[in-house]
């Protein structure tokens, strides 16, 4: 728990209400237990995290809040009270003795179906109140509901609408992540409907319904339909698959209950249920239809399917509370190259550290395998990381020495590999690992370094040390392999080496807080980047000067809009103010002007952009993010050959990054190098066969050279591993059609112009959906409505893809063209040149 954040919390909170401690929460929210004096009462505290409450109205969410508190139903967990505190909102609400329906069902003990019944009628009465009253909930799961002497209560009701309707100016503006948009990609994949999953902005009261069916499912069955798979595996599941028959898992479940879940389940939002007061009458009469509790039995526990591996909840309304932070928003603006580009920089602003070309001599080339934790299990690895991150930093300031980059030696930790094998994937001379323990106020380190040929000891050392004398440590066994490989440290004019400097900051509390940020934002998803943007914060409250700390903070706020709900417009603001900081404190720091660069791309500055790439690698021509996104600013603009450099560059510095392999296998495919673009595309999927990422820029290497078969196989591939990525279902739409499968190719883009159709949904998927159709006019009508809306994907993809041959010569093509500020001549003759 924050200490800066508990006394701002109770500052804000006053005499009225006293801090008892933590519960936890998702990522939506931080909660807290506490006494509400006035009443002796427990309450609950739910703060949203500082990152989340980035570009958000606080009168606003306030207002929405408001009218949330006005549910007040006897199944419904309502809000109390609401406010803020250091500019983040927070509200209250009752503290519910009880468990959450998802600790009960975890228990294994069976629920009989009558109390079964009895709950769920609790909950669509719930659901009833709250709908009639224009409030979707949008995660109803097992975590949401509480078991309280005997009856169920709904928790977070309206919670979500508050915050994408204070961010989004209340469903005005142009925002990527407009309330619409922003509340159908809500949800958790195991209870999604499937607008919900495809991020349909259509998605209306009836997402609660289909979540209610899996809820009924699980309570009677005992796991939710298709359980026990991956997330993207179950997205693909809801929007393709027909849950079995709820009496085969459970024959005892009469006929009209079974008939009523499976109805909700149906995947065409028509066939449910119309309202919640349906599920209500329809309850009833299974109710009535029972004469005792013999005639809706029971069965034994053997005799259901296994409980659900979820971990369970607490008791309380806050540790009940919804888990939003797995959610994202797709309608972002363009962080990176292609259709499917902004998955790229999500995984490639990584390090601080400076990296290397491989192929370097044996002598001057070493990788620094991550350090191992061997302090406080779960609690320093952090630091070991960091320890890690910054030992890095400052072998790559040694003239000659060639330094693996951080992302490919970290795709080595925790793995038994030999030596030799990792020299020759790294193409490094040299291993140095490494141990951490902290206890107390002191640090023992131990490093060694070790010839990658021959796994011999080229240097060994321990350290024990003061906490205090960390930046000593690490730079000792930066001398001491400077020694070891006869090279020279730089230092300053003195000969010694400066603190701030060197780490940008002489504070220690403020470093520890950079390296805790630094963890999570390594981690990614909603809830590590939200951490590691509080923890940046923290570092630059406490030192105003730390450069690294608001580049930090720039990289996390960039990427966001990619895992999380943070809206484009206002992440991307913030990241500018912060890497315009770093920038102002530190104009040498490469980091900084790439994010920079990143920014002016997502919003069409492209001169801005590659000028601050450019100035980037310049500054350091070792860091693979400037190759990478400045390759994507040539592709984007029009020059395909030019983009082949930078990007080379990148793989070639970043040899185990598996996005870096999907671009380069997207702009070789663009450039109608098929072997080059297909070895290097299967490289990316081999390092990363979860990704949707590798295989939608396979399957686009192979559409742009004529592998119309394989391409497909991957595009599918991409939608199944995540299918609210709109843009590659618009891709598969494409791929249909010129696979001749065209009846399927005109239901998805039908489907996708209706989605497009309404605020905050995507015109770029039904525009490429379109130009595979032959259907010229309306790809230039929804290209013209992208570029009217300035549609994020509009801006992160090329137009120069072959995708839009067909409509190049038309004169609406050059006027969008023109639009964006890309060269009209070259974009309408030969844009891939």
């Amino acid at each position: 728990m924050s200490d800066d954040l508990t006394s701002v919390l109770q500052a804000a909170l006053g005499d009225a209400y006293a801090l008892e401690r933590e519960l936890g929460g998702g990522g939506m929210s931080r909660v807290f237990l506490a006494e509400e004096r006035a009443l002796a009462r427990q309450v609950v505290v739910k703060v949203l995290p500082p990152a989340l409450a980035v570009g958000l109205s606080p009168d606003r969410f306030r207002r929405e809040i408001l009218l949330a508190a006005r549910l007040q139903h006897p199944h419904i967990v309502p809000v109390l009270a609401t406010g803020e505190a250091g500019g983040v909102p927070f509200f209250t609400m009752p503290f519910v003795e009880g468990r959450s329906l998802r600790e009960r069902l975890a228990s294994g003990e069976p629920i009989p179906v009558r109390e079964t019944v009895r709950l769920l009628r609790d909950v669509a009465g719930a659901l009833d109140y709250a709908h009639e009253r224009g409030v979707i909930h949008r995660d109803i799961k097992p975590d949401n509901v509480l078991v309280s002497h005997g009856s169920a209560v709904v928790t977070d009701f309206g919670v979500a609408k508050a915050i994408s309707s204070a961010r989004d100016g209340g469903g005005t503006g142009t925002s990527s992540a407009t309330l619409t948009a922003l509340g159908t990609s809500l949800g958790t994949p195991a209870y999604m409907a499937p607008e919900q999953a495809a991020g349909d902005p259509a998605a209306d009261h009836r997402v609660d319904l289909y979540a209610f069916g899996v809820l009924a499912y699980e309570m009677l069955a005992g796991a939710p339909p298709f359980a026990g798979r991956a997330p993207h595996a179950l997205l693909v599941a809801h929007l393709t698959e027909v849950p079995p028959p709820l009496r085969a898992a459970r024959p005892d479940v009469p006929a009209a209950l079974a008939a009523l879940v499976h109805d909700c389940l149906a995947k065409d939002p028509e066939a449910r249920p119309r309202v919640a007061a349906d599920l209500v009458a329809r309850l009833d009469d299974v109710l009535a239809s029972a004469t005792g509790e013999g005639v809706i039995p029971s069965v034994p526990a053997a005799a259901r399917a296994a409980p659900s591996s979820a971990a369970p909840a607490g008791a309380s309304a806050g540790r009940a509370g919804s888990t939003l932070a797995g959610r994202r928003t797709r309608a972002v603006a363009g962080a990176v190259l292609g259709l499917a580009a902004v998955g790229s920089g999500a995984w490639f602003v990584l390090g601080r550290g400076r990296n290397t070309t491989a192929g370097a001599p044996a002598a001057t080339s070493v990788a620094v395998l991550p350090f191992v934790n061997v302090g406080r299990a779960g609690q320093d690895e952090y630091f070991s990381d960091g320890m890690t991150d910054e030992i890095t930093d400052a072998l790559g300031e040694i003239p000659g020495l060639r330094v693996a980059s951080r992302t490919s030696a970290f795709a080595f930790k925790g793995k038994n590999v030999d030596a030799r094998e990792i020299g020759r994937a790294l193409s490094v001379g040299s291993l140095l690992e490494g141990r951490v323990r902290r206890e107390g106020d002191r640090l023992r380190v131990s490093a060694q370094l070790t010839g990658a040929r021959d796994g011999l000891t080229l240097w060994s050392e321990s350290y024990e040390r003061r906490q205090q004398d960390v930046f000593a440590v690490q730079d000792d066994i930066a001398r001491a392999i400077a020694t070891a490989l006869r090279l020279r440290l730089v230092t300053d004019e003195a000969g010694t080496t400066d603190a701030r400097a060197r780490h940008g900051t002489a504070d220690l509390a403020a470093y520890d807080l950079y390296l805790r940020g630094r963890y999570h934002f390594h981690q990614r998803g909603a809830a590590a980047l939200h951490k590691a943007a509080d923890y940046f914060g923290q570092a630059i409250r406490r030192d105003t000067a730390y450069a690294e700390a608001y580049a930090g903070l720039a990289d996390a706020m960039a990427l966001l809009p990619v895992y999380g709900d943070t809206p484009a417009d206002s992440a991307f603001r913030v990241a500018q103010q912060a890497a315009d900081r770093a920038v102002a404190l530190d104009s040498t720091l490469a980091e900084a002007h790439t994010t920079l660069g990143l920014v002016h791309k997502s919003v069409g500055r492209w001169a801005d952009a590659e000028r601050e790439l450019r100035r980037a690698v310049a500054l350091d021509p070792r860091y693979p993010p400037a190759h990478q996104w400045l390759s994507e600013v040539l592709i984007v603009t029009g020059r395909v050959q030019e983009s082949l450099i930078p990007m080379r560059d990148a793989a070639r510095l970043d040899p185990m990054s598996p996005v870096i392999q999907a671009e380069l296998a997207y702009a070789l495919g663009m450039a109608g190098d098929g072997p080059g673009a297909d070895a290097a595309g299967r490289r990316g999927v081999e390092l990363a066969p979860q990704l949707w990422t590798t295989h939608a820029f396979l399957g686009y290497a192979y559409l742009f050279t004529g592998r119309t078969a394989d391409g497909l196989a991957q595009i599918e591939t991409a939608a199944g591993l995540d299918s609210s990525v709109v843009p590659v279902l618009g891709t598969l739409a494409f791929a249909y059609a010129v696979a001749g499968q065209v009846p399927r190719a005109r239901v998805l883009a039908a489907r996708l112009a209706r989605a497009g159709g309404l605020p905050g949904g995507s015109a770029m998927a039904p525009t490429i959906a379109y130009l595979g159709l032959g259907d010229r006019e309306q790809a230039l009508r929804w290209l013209e409505r992208a570029a009217e809306r300035r549609d994020s994907w509009l801006y992160a993809m090329s137009v120069n893809a072959p995708f839009f041959d067909p409509v190049r010569a038309d004169p609406r093509f050059a006027a969008v063209v023109r639009g964006m500020g890309l060269d009209v001549e070259r974009m309408t003759t030969d844009p891939r040149r």
